[in-house]
């Protein structure tokens, strides 16, 4: 009866012993790895030339934007017929057209929000040529008086400067993507200070 007994307990030390060590943790002094951060895929050739497109694009057009304020302030200092201010809008017109197609030929389907970024600057152009359609009408009109034309550079140079993107905007398209941040660091025209989102005020008129 002693001999079974003292086998029992054999057992039973040994079956102990063996669920003590399998819910044991680590070892004492042990580290737990850290997990390696996970890097953000390198972006393509393709995508870096689209921000240089962008960028290139967004660039002339703030420059012309410049210009044309400086050109409508010249124009007014030089008291222009009707027909010179006219002549003079036109110009700005055909500037922005151009603007616009610039805009319409940069690829699609390559940076994601891309093609919304690009369809918004194209839309703002458009409101602006609008108008300036009607500053343009105003001034072809005979029963305009020279006197009353005299504002409308200012007003067409007003309406080429509330051309912003809506919405969406370069800093807004790179704030939550790493990869596309770095492809926007890596293209070489991305180096001035994009059009922001703005709310586009109501043309003088």
């Amino acid at each position: 009866m002693l001999r079974r007994l003292a086998i029992i307990s054999s057992v039973l030390l040994v079956t102990i012993a063996g669920v003590t060590g399998c819910s044991s943790g680590p070892a004492a002094g042990t580290a737990t790895p850290t997990p390696t951060p996970t890097k953000p895929p390198a972006p393509s050739q393709a995508v870096i030339d689209w921000f240089n497109a962008v960028s290139s694009a967004d660039t002339d057009l703030q420059t012309q934007r410049d210009a044309a304020q400086i050109a409508a302030l010249y124009v007014v200092s030089k008291h222009p017929t009707r027909e010179q201010i006219a002549q003079s809008i036109t110009v700005l017109r055909t500037d922005r057209a151009t603007s616009l197609i610039t805009f319409q030929k940069v690829p699609t389907g390559v940076v994601k929000g891309g093609d919304r970024l690009t369809a918004a600057y194209g839309k703002a152009i458009t409101t602006a040529l609008t108008d300036i359609d009607q500053i343009l009408g105003t001034a072809n009109d005979p029963s305009t008086s020279d006197d009353s034309a005299m504002s409308l550079p200012g007003y067409a140079s007003d309406a080429l400067r509330a051309i912003a993107p809506s919405g969406i905007d370069l800093p807004g398209l790179i704030a939550h993507d790493t990869t596309l941040h770095a492809a926007y660091r890596q293209a070489h025209n991305c180096t001035g200070t994009p059009l922001t989102t703005a709310t586009r005020p109501a043309p003088p008129m």
